[in-house]
């Protein structure tokens, strides 16, 4: 990183103009280890490991790496390599710490299955962890603290590393005990099947639904969306005679929209809710934010810059996110564009994605608009009462569509703080069980609870479909070993209600992985359901290949 627009960044240009004088400012005649500082959302990543590639051929640099990358960006960046024989990226450098431990769910298990080395920075999360130097000093302590004893600490090198327990304040309110009755017996216990088939069942997965576009997206709580081709997949696999068409007229017609959401994530979700929750989320969106670019981000006055941004948003013209930055970045030069730019999209401006992104077999990139702008309505404010409607009726909405469930689940699947107040507020309206292990699950009294044996038909689903993403514990549709192509950007199949394969298109050809042996049956009731999905896709596929492991 350098002063200067032409000195940032991950283009071909800066990063050999960067090599290029670092040897002999380190007296070195190569780097270890060059590291992509952040995210570039102007330059593709192909550009970005095409240059480093030569760089590696040309011995200047030994490896490379990069810092800060989405889960969905170290897949992406695994998989150029793979397709364009570029050399691919060995380690990760993400923030850690014990109040931060966000990559735990996504980013940790994205970098186990490619093999990347995690170098964490911040592990003590700043001065929000530790008194700063100067406040230490006063209190008569050492510069660095007194520390374990020492026979500790080399107890503690013995043991290697250790994953913390979770946080006693994520905990505490699941294991507090209330007074409200339950309106079912706590011990009813509901197996890892039965628990399958309930979410089969409200994910429409057991038998597609009749339902339209907007009123499955609305019931599914939306579907995430980064990927824009995705959620045509998703709703194929849940609706009887979907076609794109449905998905585009809803689009256009704002009956649906692209928006910032639940996790941070991009997600496709009605009008009606985006208006609805997205105040509700604000403050999880700025805090993740925050939380990736902390140092960048220091001395901001976020309020300040939101206004701003609103100010030149106020003219109703579409924006990339790059065209926003451009216009702010004169008053706030401090910060790299990108981050800048992330901040104001993802956070403090509620935006819509435009069509034509989104759109069936369309590649355009992101034009944002407000929210409200793009809707014509107003987004609805956070009570002034500090009543949390908002929370209670995600709870009711969540269940619907993946209960039963812990309370762990569904803050797993929407990232909000706060919701033990909402879930004791609607208890008397829910049900209890209890898993294998004992977990208190909640649900909605007449929600679907079918058979554990009712038969599962095989079904498609698109990569990070909230089916499997949507809860903190996911066995009950996802095996241990194979929790990380749920992170990874795997696209997956179904069998008996199980994530039991993995496709993908590619040559023209759909290419299906078994992640078991498959009986007979099994195999010609997938390769039906393969030939039903490349009538949809209707991108000129001409061989189905399902390669078993027996």
């Amino acid at each position: 990183m350098g002063e200067g627009p032409n000195r940032g960044g991950s283009s071909r240009r800066w990063a050999v103009q960067a090599v290029e004088g670092s040897p002999k400012r380190l007296r070195t005649d190569y780097i270890d280890l060059y590291r992509i500082h952040h995210p570039d959302p102007y330059t593709d990543i192909e550009e970005t490991l095409s240059a480093l590639t030569d760089l590696v051929r040309a011995g200047k640099v030994r490896a490379i790496g990069s810092s800060d990358l989405p889960a969905s960006e170290i897949v992406e960046a695994q998989w150029v390599p793979q397709r364009r024989g570029r050399h691919r990226l060995r380690t990760e450098q993400p923030t850690y710490s014990i109040l931060d431990r966000g990559i735990e769910r996504e980013i940790l298990p994205a970098c186990h299955r490619y093999g990347l080395c995690v170098l964490v920075w911040s592990p003590l999360a700043g001065p929000a962890h530790w008194p700063l130097p100067q406040e230490r000093a006063a209190a008569g302590e050492r510069p660095h603290g007194p520390g374990p004893p020492a026979p500790r600490r080399r107890a503690q090198a013995r043991r290697g590393p250790a994953y913390l327990p979770p946080s006693p304040t994520r905990t505490c309110a699941d294991a507090r005990p209330t007074s409200d009755p339950p309106r079912e017996n706590a011990m009813t216990v509901l197996d890892a099947r039965a628990l399958n088939r309930a979410t089969l069942a409200r994910q429409h997965l057991l038998k597609r639904s009749d339902r339209s576009v907007s009123e499955a997206v609305a019931h599914l709580c939306g579907l995430q969306a980064q990927d824009p081709q995705e959620p045509f997949t998703g709703l194929w696999s849940r609706l009887s005679d979907f076609k794109p068409k449905q998905l585009d007229d809803a689009l256009t017609g704002r009956v649906v929209v692209r928006t910032h959401l639940m996790r941070r994530t991009v997600h496709l979700v009605s009008a009606d809710d985006a208006l609805a929750w997205r105040a509700r989320h604000d403050a999880m969106l700025r805090r993740r934010v925050l939380g990736t670019y902390r140092r960048e981000l220091a001395g901001i006055d976020m309020d300040e810059l939101a206004a701003a941004g609103r100010a030149v948003m106020a003219d109703q013209r579409p924006r990339t996110m790059a065209e926003l930055v451009q216009a702010l970045e004169d008053r706030w030069p401090g910060p790299p564009r990108r981050v800048l730019g992330e901040l104001l999209v993802a956070a403090l401006i509620p935006m819509a994605q435009l069509p034509p992104r989104g759109l069936w077999h369309q590649t355009a990139g992101v034009r944002n608009l407000p929210l409200s702008t793009w809707l014509e309505r107003d987004i609805d404010p956070v009570p002034a009462d500090g009543s949390d409607p908002i929370g209670q009726q995600l709870l009711r909405r969540y269940l619907a569509a993946y209960g039963p469930a812990a309370s762990a689940d569904v803050r797993a699947w929407c990232g909000l703080a706060g919701l033990p107040a909402a879930i004791k507020a609607a208890r008397e309206e829910l049900v209890v069980f209890r898993d294998e292990r004992g977990r208190e699950l909640l649900d909605l009294p007449d929600a679907p609870r079918p058979h554990p044996d009712t038969p599962a038909p095989v079904r498609f689903l698109p990569a990070f479909d909230n089916a499997i993403l949507g809860y903190h514990d996911r066995s009950r549709i996802i095996d241990a070993p194979h929790l990380g192509l749920s992170v990874a950007g795997h696209r997956t199949v179904l069998v008996d209600g199980r994530v039991t394969a993995t496709w993908t298109v590619r040559d023209h050809q759909l290419h299906i992985s078994s992640l078991r042996p498959l009986t007979a049956l099994e195999q010609e009731a997938v390769y039906t359901e393969a030939q039903d999905l490349t009538a949809f896709l209707d991108n000129r596929i001409e061989h189905i290949q399902l390669d078993t492991e027996n």
